[in-house]
């Protein structure tokens, strides 16, 4: 059923780039949503590093009695790299190892140009 979740508002500390149009753009950019009724809590993250696994921090400390579910990342090496009809399967989300939720803190290392899905559930 979709609707049910809610959008909370997660607070951010994040090393920042510079570019051509814009200054302090932040590495990491999250989303999270919380559906309670099925006690699922989900984090989108993207690493906008270009050289850099961005090792992330979580205080999950409200969320007592959650465990990690899964973390999905897709990223490439190459970060032009597409699907084609010759190559379908060229860029696919895969799992990253090593997320866990200790003393109430979420631990997550997210791969240079990627975009995580990191989905905990209530025990």
């Amino acid at each position: 059923m979709y609707g049910r979740g809610v959008s909370l508002k997660p607070i951010v500390q994040s090393p920042k780039y510079d570019c051509a149009q814009f200054t302090d753009v932040p590495c990491l950019e999250s989303a999270v949503v919380y559906d309670e009724e099925a006690g699922q809590l989900t984090i989108f993250a993207v690493n906008r590093d270009l050289t850099e696994t961005l090792e992330v921090e979580a205080d999950l400390r409200q969320f007592a009695g959650y465990r990690v579910v899964e973390h999905l990342a897709l990223t490439h090496a190459d970060p032009k790299a597409r699907n084609t009809a010759s190559e379908p399967f060229n860029v696919t989300p895969h799992a990253e190892s090593g997320t866990a939720l200790r003393d109430g803190r979420l631990h997550a290392r997210l791969p240079q140009l990627s975009w995580n899905v990191i989905r905990l559930k209530k025990a």
